[in-house]
């Protein structure tokens, strides 16, 4: 069940409900990421602290996912990126030996290995909703070059196309259920050992 820990201010910046307070719960007006109508921030001592609509209205938890994925990947990244530090991502890699493939026309499979990788490195721009051929990713990663580019795709109830998945285009999907699922976008690594996390297109290592 969603609990809208997330809301935005009157500017479109993220406010965690967890760093909120009494005191200054009331300084700033609070709008919904998913629907955009008003919403008040509640700190009881009971239930856990979230933002709640201020007048019933018909707003899709759906939406309200996907749309704070896409912003707390972009704030995360950028933050990264100002302040240099890394953000990480852990996938499996085939290795393929082709030392005989001249002479014998043989290719040796070897065992995957475990890739680790700071996209910051070799990524240093980042947009949303980015067209790029016929598709249009939720989240881009341009290289320094331009050359070279990773989707981003936030799932939460729809899977990526599979024309998308099957295209040359590296992509990392991320699968949403609650707001507990973005922990690895917050924590700046996202690996292969996470259940909802998925690695396509990435290339095999030719030794």
């Amino acid at each position: 069940m969603i609990k809208y820990q997330y809301a935005k201010d009157k500017n479109g910046n993220l406010i965690d409900i967890n760093n909120l307070n009494k005191k200054n719960r009331n300084q700033v007006s609070y709008f919904c990421i998913g629907c955009s109508n008003e919403l008040i921030a509640r700190l009881g001592k009971i239930k856990v602290h979230h933002f709640s609509h201020k007048k019933e209205v018909n707003c899709s938890g759906e939406t309200y996912l996907h749309l704070l994925g896409k912003q707390l990947f972009y704030d995360n990244y950028l933050e990264c990126l100002k302040t240099n530090a890394p953000f990480n991502i852990e996938f499996y890699q085939k290795r393929v030996c082709n030392h005989y493939e001249q002479d014998l026309d043989v290719k040796c499979k070897l065992e995957k290995s475990v890739v680790k990788f700071d996209l910051t490195q070799h990524f240093d721009k980042i947009s949303i909703e980015e067209r790029e051929g016929s598709f249009i990713a939720d989240i881009m990663l341009t290289s320094k070059s331009e050359k070279d580019k990773i989707f981003i795709e936030i799932a939460v109830t729809h899977l990526s196309a599979e024309q998308k998945l099957n295209s040359k285009y590296r992509i990392i999907e991320i699968t949403v259920d609650s707001e507990e699922d973005f922990e690895p976008i917050k924590s700046k690594y996202l690996s292969i050992n996470n259940s909802k996390i998925k690695f396509k297109n990435f290339k095999t290592n030719k030794l």
